[in-house]
């Protein structure tokens, strides 16, 4: 590896001297960056294979400038890569977790400390989506496919990325793989957490999102400006205090891209399931990365830098993390989400809350 200052490694592998050393611990005995190592020609260590992957996530450049960098072939450059990116997976359990009961009480007392809300009481996390770009666009050979991950938005090509992240910015579960046209609502209603509520929450428990959520008992929202009308100043504040808790997923959005640059502008060609499947494995990796990279080197949240993402969101035989299939768009709109009564209630009992005591 080369000689480099803390600050130049940093810049270089997206992460510190020790986070990297503490992740060539814990991938250089697996058998894909193992057997490589003991077999190429020329060889080349476990550590030097680990810091090349790593490199290519956290880039935004072709794997071309990587393989003129480190003096490669692009094919050893894609060889170390998808070697890296199978190794990371194969800690994805270790990594990405929901809370048990216990860490959702302590996140809920943390919560607390933080915010003085009736809100805070309840909160374990937040959610969100964001569009992962595509540097190129698909190409299947099947142009309605191709389109459909076309965001309309940003007139550009991609796949939704929608996480819960609790308040340390660590990512408790994800979704990839869905086509950039579809919107937040839909991915949600895909998700554990919200066809199976009470496998992941206690009654009083839920997450915070913003208004394209379909408002539950577990997923609270913001309430939405009414048509030819405005909100009342109670509902603002309510909304505000939502926002200022809920603030933290897209810290984590932005935390996420700003480490692993290459989510920014997918350097994958998709032109195949191969080729998808790859591009979703390749975003999984990054968000197992960052969860260590939290655990192992801490949160470098800088208040005022613009950790903004600018996405908008609205035969490989160790694949393990499922492209999901392209289903039927659903819109955001409150009536087409449906209105959840209990949801509603809660929603308008912690706001009341607020204002106790106030004449």
């Amino acid at each position: 590896m080369p000689l480099l200052t803390d600050a130049h490694w940093k810049q270089e592998y997206r992460v510190d001297k020790r986070c990297f050393e503490q992740l060539v611990g814990d991938l250089s005995d697996h058998p894909r960056i193992k057997k490589a190592s003991e077999t190429g020609a020329p060889k080349f260590s476990a550590t030097y294979r680990i810091g090349v992957g790593l490199k290519q996530l956290g880039s935004a450049s072709w794997i071309g400038n990587t393989a003129r960098q480190h003096g490669l072939s692009v094919g050893s450059v894609a060889n170390f890569t998808k070697d890296f990116i199978a190794a990371v997976l194969d800690t994805y359990d270790t990594a990405v977790s929901w809370p048990t009961e216990a860490e959702r009480r302590v996140l809920r007392a943390q919560c607390q400390d933080m915010h003085d809300s009736p809100l805070a009481e309840g909160t374990i996390g937040a959610i969100d989506g964001s569009f992962i770009r595509f540097r190129e666009r698909p190409c299947f050979g099947d142009k309605p496919k191709n389109e459909s991950y076309c965001n309309y938005k940003s007139k550009a090509h991609g796949m939704n990325l929608t996480v819960i992240a609790d308040l340390n910015c660590v990512i408790r579960e994800f979704h990839v793989g869905t086509p950039g046209s579809r919107h937040d609502a839909y991915v949600w209603k895909k998700m554990e957490q919200s066809t199976s509520p009470a496998d992941y929450f206690l009654p009083d428990e839920f997450i915070l999102g913003d208004s394209a959520y379909p408002l539950t008992t577990h997923c609270l929202v913001p309430y939405k400006t009414p048509r030819q009308s405005s909100l009342t100043s109670q509902k603002k504040e309510f909304n505000r205090q939502l926002s200022s808790i809920r603030v933290k997923v897209e810290h984590t959005f932005g935390i996420l891209k700003h480490k692993f640059q290459s989510l920014r502008n997918l350097p994958v060609r998709i032109s195949s399931q191969m080729s998808l499947n790859f591009a979703v494995r390749w975003i999984a990796a990054c968000i197992v990365l960052h969860n260590k990279r939290l655990e192992w080197q801490g949160d470098e949240y800088v208040e005022g830098f613009d950790y903004s993402d600018n996405s908008a969101s609205d035969d490989d035989d160790d694949e393990q993390i499922p492209v999901p299939q392209i289903g039927a768009q659903v819109n955001g709109n409150e009536e087409e989400l449906g209105v959840d009564v209990d949801g509603t209630q809660l929603r308008d009992r912690l706001r009341q809350r607020m204002f106790e005591g106030q004449v």
